[in-house]
């Protein structure tokens, strides 16, 4: 599973700021949830050029001078999941504006747009990132031998769908003891899980964030 070693919290202040390498790590971080929110906005593939010259006209509406992410501070109490995704729909209605005055500028679009399913379409995108950073964080928590093996087992239990039983006789470890691990892993990972949340919501509750990862994740963290 891929990990990054800084909070997007972090990040998204630092690209904020103009930091170079910052604004590079924000671009990798946060552009494929941008592209699979315009992809399934417009019915197109991921890959088509409309949806690649959006993605970027979203990215560079946060990062230039004066910028969305100039505001990000103001907009904090509803998390930057939240700020990104009303970025990336304010684009997407200038674009679909532009569409109207230059028709083939997109495909023409039929049916209305579902927001709520796109809200929930960019959400698992977004969860996508905070589980990676997660894991990241988890494994910073441990040596590296008990990290990767945290990694490995959640990744054979999460990813993989395999019950305790298989992932043991795959990886010739007594039952119990992968119980045991997996208990351990899941329980290391839910806090890394919070904590990496907290920096995004700090506002909220221990009750409140758990409702939220609840919302957002679902049965990975039940």
């Amino acid at each position: 599973m891929p990990t990054h070693q800084t909070t997007s919290w972090t990040l998204v202040l630092g690209a904020a700021e103009g930091g170079h390498e910052a604004q590079i790590a924000f671009v990798a971080h946060y552009e494929p949830a941008l592209r699979r929110y315009l992809s399934a906005r417009w019915r197109l593939p991921l890959e088509h050029e409309q949806v690649l010259d959006a993605t970027q006209e979203v990215i560079l509406e946060c990062l230039k001078d004066g910028g969305a992410l100039s505001r990000v501070d103001a907009d904090r109490s509803s998390g930057f999941r939240a700020f990104l995704y009303g970025v990336a729909r304010n684009v997407s209605l200038r674009v679909e504006e532009r569409r109207r005055r230059d028709p083939v500028a997109l495909p023409e679009q039929h049916d209305p747009v579902d927001e709520r399913r796109l809200s929930a379409i960019f959400d698992g995108a977004f969860a996508e990132v905070l589980v990676s950073e997660a894991f990241a964080l988890m494994g910073s928590r441990t040596n590296a031998g008990t990290g990767a093996m945290q990694s490995r087992l959640l990744d054979m239990n999460y990813v993989q769908g395999l019950p305790a039983r298989e992932i043991a006789q795959r990886l010739d470890l007594d039952v119990t003891r992968v119980y045991k691990l997996l208990h351990a892993a899941r329980r290391d990972f839910r806090q890394a899980l919070l904590d990496v949340m907290r920096t995004q919501h700090p506002e909220l509750s221990d009750n409140a964030l758990e409702g939220e990862m609840q919302t957002l994740l679902g049965e990975l963290v039940t």
